[in-house]
């Protein structure tokens, strides 16, 4: 906690004008979901205390957008991860637009 305290702390330091949004574990083969919602639950709690937005993912991404070992992204999650960051920072995603038109 204290890293990602350090981090966001940084970036805000660095890019005064920016909005820092951290995103959270991802939840994978091996990692029980209640452990990676108390690590997301610690992280936002960070975040929060310095004025940024938390991006949690846990509830977005689906077991079939894991890959068959359970560890990687496939099919839509990359693009539904990068769509939710687009969201909360206020931009339109790049990539729906190209997959959809």
């Amino acid at each position: 906690m204290g890293e990602v305290y350090h981090l966001v702390n940084t970036g805000k330091t660095k890019f005064p004008g920016s909005r820092q949004v951290p995103s959270g574990f991802l939840r994978s083969g091996g990692v029980i979901l209640r452990c990676a919602g108390t690590a997301n639950n610690r992280l936002e709690w960070v975040a929060r205390s310095l004025g940024a937005t938390f991006l949690d993912m846990i509830s977005w991404i689906r077991d079939l957008d894991f890959g068959r070992g359970g560890l990687h992204i496939i099919i839509n999650g990359p693009r539904e991860l990068g769509d939710r960051h687009c969201r909360v920072c206020g931009t339109e995603s790049e990539s729906w637009n190209v997959l959809n038109s």
